[in-house]
């Protein structure tokens, strides 16, 4: 759905994204920037001075961003999909990630030369069929988009939103890859724990004997038990083997901390007895 607005000093564009219904995104084509964010009716927040406010997750997209280092041009139309802005420059249309704001694909269309000197008029959507439609004066291209939230996992992570790329992850890879980022950021941090308990979530990736070893190597006893009993839970009740050696490996470690404590009692009693 777009709006068009007259300002003072140039046209500009107001977009909606629909689901069921439900305008849920929005975009505005300003002089500033692309102007965007969510929708959520049914959460009522309120604003200082009272109001009420249905806009979450706002941000202002400068133009600079994909104009290669340069001045930002205005685009002259805009249309956009869940996760996409497409911007109609010039006689290209740049396809730009909402949520990374990068630039993923440029769009060329097979124009006569009569209309290449004319241009590329705007760009406009169908929101029911989910295509898009740019047009000159003779013609009229249309974009499709397929899949389009198949690598939005990748965009999430990349930007440090774990709980947004696994919602976004399609099969046990995916989720495998932002578990182990997350595993890693916390063992590097020296956070074993926690890192143990991202590392147990791990399937294929990684092998239960190489997270093993590297808590083993830096003689990291705690996260060890921590990352076996992790492991337990995720574990099916069919995987009797499995349970089993990792049973009997966090039972040795549990009795090796009950010795050494007893160890160390002994010594403490020792020393203050003077025997």
């Amino acid at each position: 759905m777009m709006l068009g607005v007259i300002g003072f000093s140039s046209f500009s564009e107001l977009h909606f994204f629909i689901q069921q219904k439900r305008a849920v995104h929005f975009a505005w084509l300003s002089g500033a920037g692309i102007y965007h964010g969510d929708l959520k009716f049914g959460a009522l927040h309120s604003s200082p001075n009272g109001d009420e406010n249905f806009v979450e997750n706002k941000a202002l997209l400068d133009y600079s961003k994909f104009s290669e280092g340069v001045e930002g041009v205005k685009p002259s139309s805009l249309a956009m999909s869940e996760f996409h802005f497409l911007l109609l420059i010039g006689n290209t249309v740049k396809v730009v990630n909402r949520i990374s704001e990068q630039v993923v694909e440029e769009l060329y269309f097979d124009q006569t030369p009569d209309a290449v000197s004319r241009g590329i008029i705007g760009i406009c959507s169908d929101a029911s069929a989910g295509l898009f439609y740019a047009y000159d004066q003779n013609s009229i291209f249309q974009v499709s988009v397929n899949d389009e939230g198949r690598d939005m996992w990748k965009v999430y992570l990349d930007l440090k939103e774990y709980a947004a790329a696994l919602a976004s992850c399609r099969d046990a890879l995916q989720r495998d890859q932002v578990y182990l980022v997350q595993a890693e950021a916390a063992f590097v941090a020296k956070e074993f724990l926690r890192a143990a308990s991202f590392y147990a979530k791990i399937n294929y990736v990684l092998s239960f004997e190489e997270i093993s070893l590297k808590f083993i190597s830096i003689g990291e006893q705690d996260a060890l038990r921590t990352f076996l009993l992790r492991k337990l839970d995720n574990l099916s009740k069919d995987e009797k083997c499995q349970i089993t050696m990792i049973s009997t490996w966090a039972t040795e470690l549990y009795l090796d901390k009950v010795k050494l404590g007893l160890s160390d009692l002994q010594h403490v009693f020792v020393t203050c007895t003077g025997v």
